[in-house]
């Protein structure tokens, strides 16, 4: 076994395209080795310790809760835990492709198509948001359990085994328990390869009832555990089906803009033009029905079960971002894996069509990524320079009165903006921190090393605040003094 493992090491070390992917990987998020912030991360860095691992256990996130815990409990410093986290995104987002495209390079003979639809699989156009987080090395683990786990679930489907289900049921177990936003990916995968091997329409209801079921017992079992080890979790609270799928309905068409992660339109015009393509294979094929049912099959599946998850927890925690529905733009990828599946000699015709928009997609994905990325270091500047502008003053008026400052109160202006100017922010992406009530206080106390307690507001003084509307930082105007108070209006 340790041997096979190491040979194993050995052949992927010694693989061109391991090296290739791992560039691709680098080119998308090389930026983050340098450490980026989220609202999340200030609340991480500065809360306590106890409350951050309850949150991560009411989540659901066990794996990601051990790593905090071990980090913790080892006095890590925070530079080389996030070191550690963006190694391991890198390495989980590497390995994804690379698996991924091995294993559909067993079933199709074109290198170019393979290599294209693993990395529009895996760097979808909302990978971008769970790099922005410090914990991004545990999201991106869960991508890379969902990935091994459809490809073992292709053994389930050729030799029809039930002993072939325990190594994609365990993948599916790491997966949900490191970040439950990924694990459609699975089924989503999965979908393709049940279509080619399912022989007979009883073979095709067993595949999916067996995928289905790994997904869903997968969840059920993190769902479990949280409502056991926790109150207060995803289960808790007022869960009402019918509103969630209301909320659901009115935020899909954001789904398919992208929330605007890449230009508006063109996630959806991508689709399009991948239907296309894979009805010009499908007229050339014998079972032009039966071809047309199982592209509508798998464009259901993974529209139902990308929101599958956001159905499963209070309603008021529904929350349709990019992290929490990543694989729904996997869509376009597994679409193209669908057409050179089905027939690759007609696909062979249009090898340059699908090549052609992949390509080019991923240009506009690449260049998108890249303004998103320097526009949160950008944010991350600006909030560190007004937290300093912040301490200075806290400063300049303990020396002159002798009071020693010891809470802050936070309020709103009249039109308060959960962006700067001219950076790009969408649902929780580059907001600044001084949006939320969880990061305000914390990104003050951590850039200043100080330990400054939120208190109730003043009445007066925010009544005050209210009637103004300032479009930059002005501690003249905006800090107010009282005895050992600092009163911040944020903008």
């Amino acid at each position: 076994m340790k041997e096979k493992m190491l040979n194993r090491v050995k052949k992927v070390l010694f693989d061109k395209n391991f090296y290739l992917f791992l560039f691709i990987s680098l080119m998308f998020f090389g930026m983050f080795v340098r450490m980026n912030y989220a609202t999340d991360t200030y609340s991480v860095l500065c809360s306590e310790k106890r409350a951050i691992l309850t949150n991560f256990i009411r989540a659901g996130r066990f794996i990601t809760g051990f790593f905090f815990a071990a980090f913790s409990v080892l006095r890590i410093k925070i530079g080389i835990a996030y070191l550690c986290s963006f190694l391991l995104a890198i390495f989980s987002i590497t390995i994804s492709m690379y698996e991924l495209f091995n294993f559909v390079k067993s079933e199709v003979k074109s290198e170019l198509i393979c290599f294209l639809i693993s990395v529009l699989t895996i760097i979808n156009p909302f990978s971008v948001e769970m790099l922005l987080y410090i914990e991004k090395g545990v999201m991106t683990l869960s991508i890379l359990f969902c990935t091994l786990g459809a490809i073992k679930m292709v053994e389930f489907f050729k030799e029809r085994k039930l002993k072939k289900l325990i190594i994609p049921f365990m993948y599916m177990i790491i997966a949900v328990f490191s970040y439950q936003g990924t694990v459609a990916l699975f089924v989503i995968i999965s979908t393709v390869f049940i279509i080619k091997y399912s022989k007979s329409f009883k073979d095709f209801v067993v595949n999916n009832i067996a995928t289905v079921g790994i997904y869903g017992i997968s969840a059920l079992i993190n769902l479990i555990l949280v409502k056991i080890l926790s109150k207060g979790g995803r289960l808790d609270g007022n869960v009402d089906l019918k509103l969630a799928i209301s909320i659901v309905g009115k935020k899909t068409p954001y789904m398919f803009h992208t929330y605007e992660i890449i230009s508006h339109n063109l996630f959806v015009i991508m689709i399009l033009l991948s239907v296309l393509l894979t009805f010009i294979v499908i007229f050339k094929n014998k079972n032009k029905l039966i071809r047309i049912l199982e592209l509508a099959y798998i464009l259901v599946f993974v529209y139902m079960f990308s929101i599958a998850p956001q159905l499963m927890q209070r309603t008021e925690d529904v929350w349709l971002v990019a992290r929490s529905t990543y694989a729904f733009a996997s869509m376009p990828g597994v679409i193209q894996l669908f057409a050179v599946m089905i027939d690759e000699k007609e696909c062979k015709r249009i090898y340059n069509g699908f090549a052609a928009i992949a390509i080019i997609f991923l240009m506009v994905e690449f260049s998108r990524f890249i303004k998103i990325e320097t526009d949160n270091f950008n944010t991350n500047y600006t909030d560190r320079l007004i937290a300093n502008d912040i301490y200075s003053e806290i400063l300049k008026y303990e020396k002159e009165t002798g009071n020693h400052v010891e809470n802050i109160a936070i309020y709103k202006d009249k039109n308060p903006r959960y962006a700067y100017p001219n950076i790009f922010a969408s649902g929780d992406i580059n907001i600044t921190g001084f949006a939320t009530d969880w990061s305000d206080v914390n990104l003050i106390n951590y850039y200043n090393n100080i330990n400054l307690k939120k208190v109730e507001k003043d009445k007066e003084i925010e009544e005050n605040f209210a009637n103004n509307d300032w479009t930059r930082f002005d501690s003249r105007e905006q800090i107010i003094f009282k005895n050992n108070t600092i009163h911040l209006c944020v903008y």
